[in-house]
């Protein structure tokens, strides 16, 4: 991963943009005028980091070639939106509810940059909101891709809200150095890696209220049987699944069984009866080394499995 650098030398674009309920984000954009006939890539960051978690991939997604148009943005609680204000008063913006609600959110934000439909990549906590995104406006959807995540909540994660409540704090050292062992490689780690730095400069950020609320969020997803039941995300969304083999939050156990729920056949039409479904294409990739912060750690290896199945999914 590269060290974080000023947009300024990076040459996107960052603005305000419109969630739901009236509130506000801010949205990385390197292509804001839509020049192009490329499909948008989304990128949705992590639990308790910021868009800027994607700095590494998106830079190789911008200089790939074809124009394409990449947006990554503070999740509702995050980085710059956590103390955004609405836009109809001066009260900050109002905390997360569930995956639906920061679904809603990616709608409004979609419409606000006038893209009708993009391919959605989320990581861990951003690929919850991905899946819920996916289910709720298929139309919007052009791909998915959903890297180092599950499809059901574990009884683990409303603890590690209550635990900073508890604390009073993220960053109790205890805490903080678990979250830090779940996340990256011990490498990483005893090498003060720049994406660990990152890491621990946003969980020095981001306050015990929006820690918790995202957790409970979290804790909420719930999205395997829904997909059995319809066939994976349809005929009509093509998946990525990417999982880190060293990956200790969301590693190949859950990430298999998320990939076997997308490539169901089950079924039902529309009069409750069955049917047979074929999903989309579904691909699995597991990285080796490859741990839950992706991104932030195998940067150069994801980008390379999201542009090759753009390929795929572009016919090229």
């Amino acid at each position: 991963m590269s060290e974080m650098t000023p947009d300024k030398d990076r040459g996107y674009e960052e603005r305000v943009c419109r969630i739901a309920d009236g509130d506000t984000t801010v949205v990385r954009d390197s292509n804001p005028n839509g020049e192009g006939k490329a499909v948008p890539i989304v990128l949705i960051h992590a639990l308790g980091l910021d868009r800027m978690m994607w700095d590494d991939v998106f830079d190789r997604l911008v200089v790939s070639g074809g124009g394409v148009r990449v947006i990554s943005y503070d999740l509702r609680g995050h980085g710059e939106a956590a103390n955004a204000n609405t836009t109809t008063n001066d009260q900050a913006q109002a905390p997360v509810k569930d995956l639906e609600h920061l679904a809603d959110d990616l709608r409004v934000l979609l419409d606000d940059c006038n893209i009708h439909k993009a391919d959605i990549y989320g990581q861990s906590y951003g690929g919850a909101v991905a899946q819920y995104f996916a289910l709720k406006y298929p139309e919007r959807t052009r791909s998915l891709g959903l890297i180092t995540t599950a499809g059901k909540s574990q009884p683990s994660w409303v603890t590690r809200a209550t635990r900073a409540e508890d604390a009073g704090s993220v960053t109790e050292p205890s805490l903080m150095d678990e979250t830090l062992r779940r996340w990256f490689s011990a490498d990483a780690i005893r090498d003060d890696h720049p994406g660990v730095r990152f890491a621990r400069g946003c969980l020095q950020m981001i306050s015990v209220k929006n820690w918790a609320a995202a957790w409970r969020c979290m804790s909420g997803l719930d999205t395997l049987d829904r997909l059995r039941k319809q066939g994976g995300f349809g005929p009509k969304v093509p998946v990525l699944l990417v999982c880190g083999v060293q990956d200790a939050s969301t590693g190949p156990e859950h990430m298999r069984r998320l990939r076997d729920a997308c490539t169901s056949c089950e079924g039902r039409d529309e009069e409750g009866r069955d049917e047979v479904v074929v999903p989309a294409v579904v691909q699995y990739k597991e990285l080796d080394p490859g741990v839950h912060m992706m991104a932030l750690e195998q940067g150069e290896a994801l980008a390379r499995e999201i542009l090759e199945f753009r390929r795929l999914v572009d016919g090229k």
